[in-house]
């Protein structure tokens, strides 16, 4: 899939997410369109060859598969502190969460793909309207 250079829209898995895997296609995944049982990334040691953005960087998970995490957004509140105080990942409070939509701008002139991760509360067309943090993320056709 790598050689096609195809990007992969996923469904919702609670956070939105940048993903290169290797070997393999880049994957972008939007935001939660709502959900109560919250999900965090927040590999423990941080990953190693970090982007400029939390949580990012090389990552091989439970099976084996190998990836690059280029863009990722958390809910607003640390995991720890929210299980500490509440004993379970339940989050009614759409403030904490990230919820929202992604938004995939192709760009055929200068050969980009644009990947956008919005909050419900925050329309993009509005004056100085600011995506989710580590959004958005550009990569050229040449780069996926």
């Amino acid at each position: 899939m790598a050689d096609a250079k195809a990007v992969v829209l996923a469904g919702d898995t609670h956070l939105p997410s940048l993903v290169r895997h290797v070997g393999g296609p880049v994957q972008f995944c939007g935001p939660a369109g709502g959900t109560t049982y919250t999900r965090w990334f927040t590999p423990k040691p941080p990953l190693p060859n970090p982007g400029s953005t939390p949580n990012t960087g090389d990552f091989t998970d439970a099976y084996k598969n190998v990836s690059k995490v280029l863009a990722v957004s958390n809910v607003r509140v640390d995991i720890n502190t929210w299980i500490n105080a509440y004993g379970q990942p339940y989050i009614g409070d759409q403030a904490l969460k990230e919820e929202g939509y992604g938004i995939l701008k192709i760009n055929t002139v200068n050969r980009t793909h644009t990947f956008q991760a919005w909050r419900f509360d925050v329309d993009p067309l509005a004056s100085g309207a600011k995506p989710m943090a580590g959004w958005p993320y550009v990569l050229s056709f040449d780069n996926v």
